[in-house]
């Protein structure tokens, strides 16, 4: 039986933690668990930790970050995109994996794939662009450059093998631009890190993880402990992660926020998993209704509730199985309320608990992951 030669492109890899990593690096493990997969990976990553046994390339090329401003990072991803692009020329494959964002880098590798013939793609969306773009005010939606996006957007998913996306929002929007397969392929959490845990802090923490960029509501992260701080100052909120907005935390001063900062992914679990609640504060927006952010997945792997915000797909999930609530973003005062109701009822706390632990396991990344191996060779096979 022929083997399915998969090149893997991803801005990063394990044993980082941000959400390109995470993802991609459940895909490989299940891949490498079928005997009929090689895998070779294109990252920026400095070190193959964990992964030794695969071959994995290393970027010249930084990928881009959120703190750049908006030109030079339009040229990181096109320069990064080029360099994937020879990295593929040269090397051998039968499909290649390649994720939006960086939506730039992907329009320069699957036009490649595409224009000269160089192996089927699969793409990866993890966050809407060029909707992002338009929502941001980076460009506008009914300008020459917007509508030439939107039309390279449908070009790239009509080419490709299949889509994947995070989200059934997701799903349902790319859906509606192509007649081509979408499947949706949840993010899930590492069940090798997100364990439940018996130890907990004496204190209710409140924990937030993630990157702090422009779609996080990061200044409601700082008017809800300045709540929590008035009603009830027991309670902790611990907020881990960095980003274009990370330095509101700088001059923050309420006794019970704890800024942790960027840190390993495996510190990231091991503090989540002591908490007693997890909580996601997005903006308002396209991008914050359609979104399920990965954090929320990785709480339900630790076994603690969660509370999200704006109203939007992963809010419903949460209300629907009974593991957690979601509010409108300017409502910080109906979260503090809910959190503080949740600190001092017990018994309805540790229902949460009971729903939680009825479901996680069918939301694990190695679960999630088999399915699209599955989808894979189902594909190649027909």
């Amino acid at each position: 039986m022929k083997r399915i030669r998969v090149a893997l492109v991803s801005e990063s890899f394990y044993p980082v933690s941000d959400a390109p990593a995470v993802r991609l690096t459940s895909f490989a493990r299940s891949m490498l668990k079928n005997s009929r997969f090689s895998l070779r990976v294109i990252t920026s990553n400095r070190s193959n930790k964990g992964f030794e046994n695969i071959k994995i390339e290393k970027n010249f090329f930084p990928p881009s970050n959120n703190k750049q401003a908006n030109p030079i990072r339009a040229l990181s991803e096109l320069f990064y995109g080029f360099e994937n692009l020879i990295r593929l020329f040269i090397g051998n494959h039968d499909i290649v994996i390649i994720t939006s964002p960086p939506f730039l880098s992907l329009i320069v590798v699957s036009f490649y794939l595409t224009s000269f013939k160089r192996g089927k793609y699969i793409v990866d969306v993890r966050d809407y662009y060029p909707a992002v773009y338009f929502e941001a005010g980076v460009i506008s939606a009914t300008s020459f450059l917007g509508k030439t996006l939107l039309r390279i957007e449908k070009r790239i998913y009509d080419n490709a093998l299949f889509v994947s996306a995070a989200t059934q929002g997701l799903t349902d929007e790319i859906s509606k631009k192509t007649k081509n397969r979408v499947k949706l392929v949840r993010n899930g959490y590492d069940s090798f890190l997100f364990k439940t845990s018996k130890k907990k802090s004496n204190r209710f923490n409140v924990v937030f993880h993630g990157n702090l960029s422009k779609f996080q509501d990061v200044e409601g992260l700082i008017r809800l402990a300045e709540t929590l701080e008035e009603q009830d100052p027991e309670i902790r909120m611990i907020v881990i992660g960095a980003g274009s907005k990370d330095y509101l935390f700088k001059d923050v001063n309420v006794s019970n926020l704890d800024y942790l900062g960027k840190m390993d992914y495996r510190d990231v679990a091991a503090t989540i998993s002591k908490s007693s609640l997890g909580i996601s504060l997005r903006k308002e927006g396209i991008i914050g209704k359609t979104a399920f952010p990965v954090k929320i997945y990785e709480y339900l792997g630790v076994g603690i509730p969660t509370i999200c915000a704006p109203k939007c797909e992963a809010g419903d999930f949460l209300e629907k199985n009974k593991v957690g609530f979601q509010f409108d973003t300017e409502d910080i005062n109906g979260i503090a309320k809910k959190i503080i109701e949740l600190k001092r009822d017990q018994g309805s706390y540790n229902d949460l608990i009971t729903n939680i632990l009825k479901i996680r396991d069918q939301f694990s990344r190695e679960f999630i992951g088999e399915n699209l191996v599955n989808s894979i060779v189902k594909e190649i096979e027909e």
